[in-house]
């Protein structure tokens, strides 16, 4: 009987080592240097000038890197309460704060818009006073490239307002933090120093990917993707796959920040107004602010844009070629929601209702303007 004891104790450690053994071979997701690179410029709109930032040589590093844990949210399914490519559902506010953006025929129309083109699109738009939402696959997931960076930026801020994060905290530049892609720091020599201000800047400037692998190793992703989930209410925001109601989260998180007014609130809608590459269209509007994010397979923007009534705008897409048409596609879809929304009449948040609202301008008309637009 001893025997048997022995043999079923010798079993149990062999099952409790192999699991021991497995779970220490498992990759674990890692947050890698962005595969991004420069779209077609001369298609693109404008943007503001970026100057450029003194850096001072150093002859070695005098910043120590903590050490970066690596990412272990997940980013969950899409939901299967959204079956319909001209369904409103509720995301970051209750069901009874939403309402149908379009009547039937604009809401025809954009959806016709979207469809005549090839690939996959995702469109979130939200009214920022009325709560007025269209949605548009906005459960779809894509890779979102430098996306992430306005997440990132926004967790930096955030531990700069509590004390926990010094904007003026000097950093040296190491050969290993130079990443491809976009940015000017992977051509800066070794033990180039920045200022944790400035390589925000640069990372939400020109979307720096050397910036944002500096501050990333300084700055603990782990904590990042607790402040995603406790305070964003999403699972975390990295290279892992989002949706555009993800996205939307995190520029209403910014657009409730930058309404604070703080310094560090209104250096963040600075950064962003002169981000390059905006392919959000609002002619007319008081002010773009936005983060594009180009790379193999996504092309994607995100803005907020400012006027008599403030509002958001997610377009994802798996167009990673970045063409001209691909630019076009979402000038018409971002000028088609602008259009409905000027003319459309304001709805007070506690009158909102999931009934379809009545609308001030036709498909036809909507359509001429957002061509008329571009």
């Amino acid at each position: 009987m001893k025997r048997y004891y022995v043999i079923g104790a010798l079993m149990l450690l062999i099952v409790a080592l192999t699991a021991v053994i497995l779970h220490l071979n498992i990759p674990k997701p890692q947050l890698t240097s962005e595969p991004e690179t420069e779209p077609e410029v001369e298609a693109m709109t404008p943007a503001s000038t970026v100057p450029p930032i003194a850096s001072v040589t150093a002859p070695a590093s005098t910043a120590p890197a903590t050490t970066v844990a690596p990412s272990t949210s997940t980013v969950p399914p899409s939901s299967s309460i959204y079956t319909s490519s001209s369904s409103v559902t509720a995301s970051s506010v209750p069901a009874t704060e939403i309402t149908e953006l379009l009547d039937s025929e604009e809401r025809l129309y954009v959806d016709e818009l979207i469809r005549s083109y090839p690939g996959l699109f995702s469109v979130y738009y939200k009214d920022l006073q009325s709560g007025e939402s269209y949605l548009y696959e906005a459960y779809t997931l894509y890779y979102p490239a430098s996306l992430v960076k306005v997440p990132y930026a926004l967790y930096l801020f955030s531990l700069a307002d509590e004390g926990q994060c010094d904007l003026d905290a000097v950093l040296t530049l190491q050969e290993r933090h130079k990443q491809k892609g976009t940015g000017d720091l992977k051509n800066a020599p070794e033990g180039s120093q920045y200022t944790v201000r400035e390589l925000i800047e640069y990372m939400i400037t020109i979307s720096d990917n050397t910036a944002f692998k500096m501050l990333r190793d300084q700055y603990s992703l782990w904590d990042y993707n607790k402040y995603c989930r406790k305070t964003l209410g999403i699972s975390s925001v990295t290279y892992e796959k989002v949706t555009a109601e993800d996205m939307a989260i995190c520029m209403e998180a910014v657009y409730n920040y930058i309404m604070t007014e703080t310094p560090n609130a209104l250096f963040l809608k600075d950064l962003m107004a002169r981000a390059k590459f905006c392919n959000i269209k609002a002619p007319g509007s008081e002010l773009i602010i936005h983060k594009h994010g180009w790379g193999n397979p996504t092309f994607n923007d995100m803005a907020l844009v400012f006027g008599e009534r403030d509002y958001l705008i997610v377009i994802m897409s798996d167009r990673c070629d970045g063409t001209k048409e691909d630019i076009k596609m979402f000038h018409k879809i971002s000028s088609a929601i602008y259009e409905f929304q000027k003319s459309a009449t304001p709805v007070p948040q506690s009158s909102v209702n999931t009934s379809s609202q009545s609308t001030a301008s036709s498909a036809a008309v909507l359509q001429s303007k957002a061509e008329a637009a571009i």
